[in-house]
């Protein structure tokens, strides 16, 4: 059964329908990450159909079928637009205000909009106590504040159904990071350059589900690593520009033993990776960039059928897969 809408007009937005392949929510986080790839998330929103609707001045009317979700873009533009939506709150499942000069306490102003599945919110003024404001959005799986100057995510606590959250934040540090755990469901964190440490970790350990985990650039350390030994479902792990090491990356790589994707760039790590990676039988992609690690050990672990910074060696891998 088809709901009727009407889309209003709204200057510098974009306004699209996402028809959802069957049997996927659109979400899904898969098992397995390709050969090469660097994210276990690349937001499968690309997978379905998108249709683009322009509506005239005065809206327009058009019809979701159950398996479609509305979604806008303010991408740069003036959010008060918001103030003038009126399209039935609930069925906006998609909402990206990127760089449109939000505060915290803008985000009042999105509360109405209860349905949301994805909120994009990078690039803003968000400080992170108005995320608060957020606590209406039961279904929200998706949210991106990434490029905001946040002090803290304490506000999330009360999101059950968020799965994903990118993050960053040079001031977001152990204290803001404290009321994290509650987010038992998110299966895809992302925290960059933050001010993430050893102390901070701890918060970041008791997210047991996660399948995906970026602190890049953080000062995250070898003490902090014991922190994350109950993560065993990662996946993908990017551990770059960190002050961790790899002799302490080597002692714990039994705790990860689902993990395929490892990003090391710029870590202090050297030859002790071949031991590293003989304890992580699943892994099939490695970033060594601007390490210590020698040209003959990665090549090495090539022919071993690993992709190493980007490259791969085709007769090992074949050897390996034979």
């Amino acid at each position: 059964m088809r709901e009727a809408l009407t889309i209003p007009y709204l200057r510098a937005a974009r306004w699209t329908i996402h028809r959802l392949p069957d049997g996927l929510d659109g979400r899904r986080l898969e098992d397995d990450v390709p050969r090469g790839a660097f994210a276990l998330f690349p937001f499968l929103l690309n997978a379905g159909d998108w249709r683009r609707v322009e509506p005239p001045e005065g809206g327009v009317g058009v019809s979701l079928a159950p398996n479609e979700e509305l979604h806008l873009s303010l991408q740069g533009g003036d959010a008060s637009a918001l103030d003038a939506l009126d399209i039935g709150d609930s069925r906006l499942r998609g909402l990206d205000a990127k760089g449109c000069g939000l505060c915290d306490q803008d985000l009042e102003r999105l509360s109405r909009f209860s349905g949301l599945k994805l909120l994009g919110l990078a690039g803003n003024a968000i400080g992170g106590p108005g995320l608060r404001h957020l606590s209406a959005m039961r279904d929200l799986e998706i949210l991106m504040v990434q490029g905001n100057p946040l002090t803290t995510l304490a506000g999330l606590g009360d999101l059950p159904s968020l799965r994903v959250l990118w993050a960053s934040g040079r001031s977001l540090g152990s204290d803001g990071l404290r009321e994290l755990w509650r987010l038992q469901g998110l299966t895809s964190l992302v925290i960059q350059h933050s001010l993430l440490d050893d102390d901070a970790a701890p918060h970041i350990g008791r997210l047991i589900a996660l399948r995906e985990l970026n602190l890049a650039h953080a000062p995250l350390g070898d003490g902090g690593l014991a922190a994350l030994a109950d993560l065993s479902e990662l996946r993908v792990l990017s551990l770059a520009g960190t002050k961790v090491t790899g002799e302490g990356l080597r002692r714990r790589a039994g705790s990860w033993m689902s993990l395929q994707v490892l990003n090391l760039a710029s870590v202090d790590v050297g030859s002790e990776v071949e031991d590293l990676v003989e304890g992580l039988p699943r892994l099939h992609t490695l970033d060594v960039h601007a390490t210590r690690v020698p040209d003959e050990v990665r090549l090495r672990l090539r022919r071993r059928g690993l992709i190493v910074d980007g490259v791969s060696d085709a007769a090992g891998a074949g050897a390996r897969e034979g």
